[in-house]
C-alpha cells in the first residue's frame, strides 16, 4: 500500500508525494503529457521498487481520465 499526496496537475505535468505504507519519508513523482515518467526510489530493494511501480501506474491512470487527479490511497495484493 501506499498514499499519493498533494496531488495536482499545473501546466500538462502531474506531480505527487507518494508514501510507501509505513514510511514517514516521501518523494516526489511526476508525469507529463507524454506520459513520461519522474521518480525515485524512497528505500532500497525489491518492496520499494514495487512502491514505486504503482504509484507510476496510478498516475498513468490520471493522466488518462481513468481515475480523479486527487489524492489517493492504492493497494493491491
Amino acid at each position: 500500500m501506499l498514499y499519493l499526496k498533494n496531488v495536482k496537475k499545473e501546466n500538462g505535468i502531474l506531480k505527487a508525494m507518494y508514501y510507501p505504507e509505513d514510511s514517514k519519508e516521501g518523494k516526489e513523482i511526476s508525469m507529463d503529457d507524454n506520459l513520461n515518467f519522474t521518480g525515485s526510489l524512497v528505500g532500497n530493494g525489491v518492496d520499494w521498487e514495487m512502491h514505486l511501480a504503482h504509484a507510476r501506474d496510478k498516475l498513468r491512470e490520471m493522466m488518462l481520465g481513468k481515475a480523479p487527479i486527487e489524492d489517493q490511497v492504492v493497494m493491491w495484493y
